[in-house]
């Protein structure tokens, strides 16, 4: 809902409106429509709904406009086939003149309409012509750099910053219509592109599901996010063109906006763009200095585990890379980059860990549990839980007493069956530490049968964690 002072545009299409409705009146009254009084009373709604409710805009006064303008469009078209003159006893030349007159009036109609697309068309972008031609431009210089300009943006208002490439980045502030505000509690809109009110497109991806989602802008201005402090506080735009960073600080006033506009030089790291930055990184990984190929085997497993619209499509080229560092001449990384394949669900670098040993402890039996809740890992550990040896059995389900899915509770409620007493209380344990909604019930049909009293012991203090959070 918008508030006075309203921008010229909407005062001209408030102005079309009723234009066109108070023509229509005037005309359909002095025809000889059979239904022109229902079409007259109708068009005078709209014109009461546009002039005294406008003040209550967006959605609801569509839901008032909308039925009245479908029925008077209905009854008008209905009635262009009957009039109030008797033309039973007319000749056939009255009724071919007739014909004619009514086509004629029709095609003067259509052209109407026509002309009146054509003009609002042209007049759309010659208004967006005159907008972009008045909006200040400020020439940014290399010497320049740091650079800060305060710019106060009315509704409508544009200023371009020409940046020392010489491209540009346009700002500018618009009220937006009830549909499509962003932000339904903010009045006015900061948009931005190359050029003033030319919004930018987005590139489409098409993800591994057939589906498909949005990605960088189609342009060489990339977005880094916006960050929200709050109310009363400004809400930081930050963009980057090329080696370029600009901040936006965005601050709204009573007719637009007032922003504090930072432009600096990007760090290496920021010029690279999201659809670069797995190549980036990659090629990071054969660096010299291992805290770069540090940095970059946590960056390339970032993007993997976040689902990185760009990275997720190279999975197998990612882990192909963090790979050949398994044999890495620092141990910081080998360290690192066998903690990430992991991580990132890789099962020969997942059964370096849960792989038991003869003896039936696993190579690294921390490492093992931590590892429970991974569904490759959890899949390992749980093809232990079939080993012939006892021992195996009990660290596998002891790898897996934290984690919570349906397969581990369900192989946990059978092991609770295994003849070995190691087993049956690792089993309980990991029903008690997975919180699995059958471990009240399976614990309680052990304890009917159940002989060895280490085993009824740990039973019961499961019990008791697991009863009073009614499981």
């Amino acid at each position: 809902m918008q508030h006075p002072p309203y921008p010229l545009g909407d005062w001209l299409n408030d102005g079309a409106w009723v234009a066109a409705m108070a023509t229509a009146a005037v005309v359909g009254w002095n025809s000889n429509l059979r239904f022109k009084r229902s079409v007259l009373a109708g068009l005078i709604l709209l014109l009461i709904s546009r002039l005294v409710l406008d003040s209550g805009g967006g959605f609801f006064l569509l839901l008032l406009e909308l039925p009245i303008a479908i029925c008077v469009t209905l009854v008008a078209l209905i009635g262009l086939g009957f009039s109030d003159v008797d033309r039973a006893n007319w000749s056939q030349d009255q009724r071919r003149k007739r014909r004619r007159k009514i086509l004629r009036n029709w095609g003067i109609a259509l052209g109407t309409l026509a002309l009146a697309a054509c003009v609002g068309y042209a007049g759309i972008h010659i208004r967006n012509f005159i907008r972009d031609k008045s909006a200040p431009r400020i020439a940014i210089s290399e010497n320049a750099i740091p650079f800060t300009k305060e710019i106060t943006l009315d509704a409508g208002k544009a200023a371009v910053l020409i940046l020392p490439n010489n491209k540009t980045l346009a700002i500018w502030c618009e009220r937006p219509s009830e549909f499509e505000s962003a932000n339904p509690g903010s009045p006015f809109e900061l948009h931005y592109g190359e050029q003033p009110f030319t919004p930018l497109e987005y590139d489409t991806i098409q993800l591994p599901n057939g589906g498909t989602t949005s990605g960088e802008f189609l342009s060489y201005i990339r977005q880094n996010g916006v960050l929200d402090r709050g109310p009363s506080l400004p809400k930081e735009f930050l963009l980057y063109v090329d080696q370029y960073r600009i901040t936006l600080d965005k601050l709204e006033l009573a007719s637009g906006i007032h922003l504090l506009a930072t432009v600096t030089l990007a760090s290496e790291e920021e010029q690279v763009s999201p659809k670069q930055e797995v190549d980036y990184f990659a090629a990071r990984l054969v660096d010299h200095n291992s805290d770069v190929r540090l940095d970059a085997i946590s960056k390339l497993t970032d993007l993997l585990a976040s689902g990185s619209i760009y990275a997720e499509p190279r999975e197998t080229f990612i882990l192909g890379k963090l790979k050949l560092l398994t044999e890495d001449p620092d141990p910081q990384v080998r360290e690192q980059v066998a903690d990430s394949l992991r991580r990132l669900g890789d099962a020969e670098s997942i059964l370096k860990v849960v792989q038991p040993l003869p003896s039936g402890r696993f190579l690294d039996a921390e490492q093992a549990a931590e590892l429970g809740s991974s569904t490759k890992s959890e899949q390992l550990l749980l093809s232990f839980t079939h080993d012939p040896d006892p021992d195996i059995r009990a660290e596998a389900a002891q790898s897996l007493s934290q984690a919570d899915s349906n397969p581990v509770g369900e192989r946990m409620v059978q092991l609770l069956e295994d003849p070995d007493r190691t087993v049956r209380m690792r089993a309980i344990q990991g029903l008690d530490g997975g919180q699995h909604v059958s471990a009240v019930a399976a614990i309680k049909t052990l304890l009917v049968t159940e002989t060895d009293p280490d085993v009824i012991r740990i039973a019961n203090d499961a019990l008791e964690h697991l009863q009073p959070r009614g499981r």
